[in-house]
């Protein structure tokens, strides 16, 4: 599942609980604490399923250069880029926050990139 390079992770039950969380909102006005104890809930289960989706992320990636020994440096190279957007997203950092080397302020270099590219940045 693709999630853009800041920000958290999305849910996919999350969108299609947009009208739950509207109720909760409404309830507030008759029955505060039953509100929040519902908000509660709902913030509870949205949490409990982005930590499945992270760990499940995060094995596909052990998965790919962890098995084996002789991963490849561009494999490598491509892990550490995944655990990058991980992280990222995780500390809500920008690249630009991160440092790094070679004048990339996160250290490893996007797709496409060439040594010589970065030479020239």
């Amino acid at each position: 599942m693709p999630h853009p390079e800041v920000g958290m992770p999305q849910v996919p039950q999350a969108p299609a609980q947009l009208p739950r969380w509207e109720l909760i909102q409404a309830k507030f006005v008759d029955d505060p604490r039953q509100a929040v104890a519902e908000a509660h809930q709902l913030v509870r289960d949205l949490t409990e399923q982005l930590t499945r989706a992270l760990e499940i992320e995060r094995a596909e990636i052990d998965q790919r250069w962890a098995a084996s020994p002789g991963v490849s440096t561009e494999e490598l190279r491509q892990c550490l880029q995944q655990y990058r957007s991980v992280f990222g997203r995780l500390s809500w950092a920008t690249p630009q926050s991160q440092p790094g080397v070679a004048g990339r302020s996160n250290g490893v270099q996007p797709e496409g990139d060439t040594l010589e590219d970065s030479a020239r940045a």
